[in-house]
């Protein structure tokens, strides 16, 4: 054998070594790639790839109880959810899917939010959702969208449908006014009374903008005390599966000196909405009967009297001439003082021995200091007198006008005794209480959109209308305000907004909710808050850098670095280059030794 034949084929041997162990390594390392690229690009959603259970995967625990609502209700759902794998998720975000729904409101907007949600970790959320006032009855589909991120903010995406009943169906609203009744069970001419009735809602839906009017006055017969004929009484309820909604409405009212007729009808009038939008109308009679009416006397009689009359001054009348409040809206429960001036009519005739009595005549006003009683010595002809006293407004009054009732008891020069009562009407507007139970912020990243929750409670006695959120300080609302709507008396309702941390670590806002009372005040409630910002994370580009992934190879083979690969190469070839040289020089030795 040749020395060039043997070099040859020693160098095609340890060439084909070379080859062989970096085609062996050539091949896991594909291997490795294409389980990797195979199990990413079809997610978990397949069920099918090796690799699905290398990324996080987030399920709903169902419940087989469905949740039953009724129509214009809030739906409280409650979803339990758990990550089922081994793996962490990032910036998790369910959200229901509201936009096509024929039966839910979409009102706000509405999801849960989890920057770090771990492995095996298990949480609930309720959402509060509006059902719609036409709503039918049947089982209806809520759909969610399940959104989140493993650890190289690869993004993945599932749906999940929960279901729900609805077990009734809400119907127009139905008013009807009943159990009319009077301050007085006598009348007579003269008197000043007050007629009370009901409105009932005996439909099964709210009834909007209620307005209530009377009408059949005639100025000889009956009218309307300062002319007030109208109240706009706002939301009535709808009923309840138990009872019916109410309210009371009144009127103060006068009958005149020179009425003729004892039996007179007077129409009270409810217009009002319905959740369409719709007009509706509800009528009823008052019949005021049985009315005393003093007797004339016939003129023969008069002329008689007058020839042996002797010539006397007009009767001293005293009267309210003004009065006013030391604020401009009372609400329920306030304190006020209350002013009044009053004053002696006559011309003619002074006046002694004045006595001034205030009353509620509902209760609905309460002295808080001193008597409710005023002595005066004399008011001479045409004269006035001023007065005031601190009142205080229940707590617990509508809103509405209550009368105030001033008497006087006061005598002439000659011994003559007189009493007059003046009705005064003192509008008072329902107390409001908004109270903010509490307020979370979910941790974020700065300058991203976070979830601010809150619970309010309307602790008031009246109706807190075009309610109205927003948030100041380091937290920035991604919408600078949101529109809430409408909260009734004793309810309390969830929230979600969505704010953006402004600087890494702690930031501090302030909540305002603004929302208008039933006399059309504003009143701001505020809630400091404060929340937890991280710098967004910068992840590795390299996707298969950091995975615990196995390769096909066997896990009990030996791997090798390139460079053990490289040295060992190089070992083999010196050893070889040592072996040649060695075998050549035996050869060429053993050749010389013959020709020798």
């Amino acid at each position: 054998m040749s020395k060039k034949l043997c070099l040859i084929i020693v160098m095609l041997l340890v060439l084909s070594i070379s080859v062989a162990f970096c085609a062996d390594d050539e091949e896991g390392y594909s291997s490795y790639v294409d389980a990797y690229a195979d199990g990413y690009e079809a997610g978990f959603s397949d069920g099918k790839n090796r690799s699905e259970e290398r990324f996080p995967d987030i399920v709903f625990i169902l419940s087989d109880e469905l949740q039953e609502v009724d129509p214009g209700d809030t739906l409280e759902m409650k979803i339990e959810f758990k990550n089922k794998s081994r793996f962490t998720a990032k910036d998790l975000k369910i959200t229901p899917q509201l936009e096509d729904h024929k039966v839910l409101i979409y009102e706000r907007p509405l999801s849960y939010t989890n920057l770090t949600f771990k492995e095996n970790q298990k949480a609930s959320y309720t959402f509060r959702i509006k059902v719609s006032d036409d709503a039918k009855i049947g089982t209806y589909p809520l759909k969610f969208k399940i959104e989140y991120k493993n650890s190289y903010s690869q993004a993945f995406s599932r749906e999940e449908s929960v279901y729900f009943k609805v077990v009734s169906e809400k119907t127009k609203p139905i008013l009807n006014i009943s159990n009319i009744r009077y301050s007085k069970n006598k009348l007579k001419a003269g008197d000043i009374f007050t007629a009370y009735f009901d409105i009932n809602n005996i439909g099964g839906s709210e009834a909007y903008e209620t307005e209530v009017k009377i009408d059949g006055f005639d100025d000889s017969k009956i009218m309307p005390i300062d002319s007030r004929d109208y109240v706009y009484v706002g939301t009535i309820e709808r009923k309840t599966r138990e009872d019916k909604s109410q309210v009371t409405s009144s009127f103060d009212l006068l009958i005149s000196d020179s009425i003729e007729t004892p039996n007179n009808t007077l129409t009270v009038t409810v217009t009002y909405k319905d959740y369409d939008g719709n007009d509706h109308t509800a009528t009823k009679k008052l019949y005021i009967t049985n009315i005393e009416i003093p007797e004339k006397d016939s003129g023969d009689k008069k002329e008689e009297e007058k020839k042996d009359e002797k010539p006397i001054y007009a009767k001293p009348k005293v009267i309210v001439s003004s009065y006013n409040y030391s604020k401009n809206t009372i609400v329920a429960g306030d304190t006020f003082a209350f002013n009044f001036t009053f004053r002696n009519t006559s011309k003619d005739t002074n006046i002694r021995n004045i006595k001034i009595t205030i009353n509620s005549s509902e209760g609905a006003f309460i002295i808080t200091n001193g008597s409710n009683t005023f002595y005066v010595e004399s008011m001479g002809k045409s004269s006035s007198v001023s007065k005031s006293l601190c009142l205080k407004a229940k707590q617990d009054l509508l809103s509405n006008s209550y009368p105030v009732n001033v008497d006087f008891d006061y005598e002439d020069y000659e011994g003559v005794e007189y009493t007059s009562r003046e009705t005064l009407n003192i509008p008072v507007t329902e107390f409001s209480k908004l109270v903010i139970n509490s307020a979370y912020v979910s941790e974020g990243y700065v300058d991203t959109p976070t979830s601010l929750s809150f619970e309010y409670v309307n602790m008031g006695k009246a109706t807190v209308s075009n309610l109205i959120a927003t948030v100041t300080g380091d937290l920035v609302p991604v919408q600078e305000t949101t529109y809430i709507g409408n909260l009734q008396a004793g309810s309390s309702d969830y929230y979600d907004i969505e704010v953006k941390p402004t600087k890494e670590g702690k930031n501090i806002g302030t909540l305002i909710l603004s929302f208008e009372d039933s006399s059309g005040r504003t009143i701001d409630v505020k809630r400091d808050i404060e929340a937890t910002a991280i710098a967004e994370e910068v992840y590795n580009e390299d996707p298969l850098e950091g995975l615990d992934i196995d390769t096909p190879a066997q896990k009990d083979e030996v791997q090798f670095e390139t460079w053990q690969i490289i040295l060992a190469g190089l070992g083999a070839l010196l050893v070889t280059f040592i072996l040649v040289r060695t075998i050549t020089k035996k050869v060429f030795l053993k050749k010389f030794e013959d020709e020798i």
